[in-house]
């Protein structure tokens, strides 16, 4: 069972780290781009896990430091190589 503060949103689990640098262009982009397709909360959590799944590519070596906009990036590119059509 979750207590309430593990399901509250504070200011302390909303700062920018190194590692979810999400202030970056790239993750503000495709957070911005996912809202306005997905305006209700379920969708967006839903079009946000779908993105993932299908453009993040799998880490085997993962690097725990490693920023989610450069991520994010490598994955643009991977999506780009693959499907020239795609827009975010």
């Amino acid at each position: 069972m979750r207590t309430p503060a593990a399901t509250e949103t504070t200011s302390a689990n909303l700062q920018v780290t190194s590692i979810l640098d999400y202030q970056d262009g790239i993750v503000r982009d495709l957070a911005g781009s996912l809202r306005r397709q997905n305006p209700e909360a379920q969708k967006l959590l839903q079009s946000a896990h779908r993105y993932l799944v299908d453009f993040v590519k799998p880490v085997y070596a993962l690097n725990e430091l490693q920023p989610a906009s450069k991520t994010l990036a490598r994955s643009e590119d991977r999506a780009a190589r693959e499907w020239p059509a795609w827009k975010p």
